[in-house]
């Protein structure tokens, strides 16, 4: 069993590493389940191992509602997860587009 304690250990990782994949998709939204894998594992075999690892990364993240998979087998982020992708890149600001009408909604208030 300390094997498998080594597999949880690192599916945190893995997560952070699909949310980004899927990022930087063709649509930044979404991705079929098989050609994510593919493309989050970083050696080309299918062992056991790998794939359980990669299983309980999605479920990881579907249980933090970062991800939802269909039945299609789709992967898609969910409507927070994007939202922390929109930068402006006009202002050059790395804050998500919430954030900033959060301020923008005080600063009215504070206008008022």
């Amino acid at each position: 069993m300390g094997k498998s304690k080594s597999v949880d250990g690192d599916a945190p990782a893995l997560a952070t590493s699909i949310i980004d994949t899927i990022r930087s998709s063709k649509n930044g939204k979404s991705m079929e389940l098989k050609e994510l894998r593919t493309a989050v594992s970083d050696d080309a075999s299918d062992d056991k191992s790998s794939k359980k690892l990669f299983k309980q990364a999605v479920k990881l993240l579907e249980k933090g509602e970062k991800v939802t998979l269909n039945a299609d087998g789709i992967v898609k982020l969910s409507k927070s997860e994007r939202s922390k992708v929109s930068k402006s890149v006009a202002d050059g600001e790395d804050e998500p587009k919430s954030e900033k009408k959060k301020k923008k909604k005080k600063e009215k208030k504070r206008k008022r």
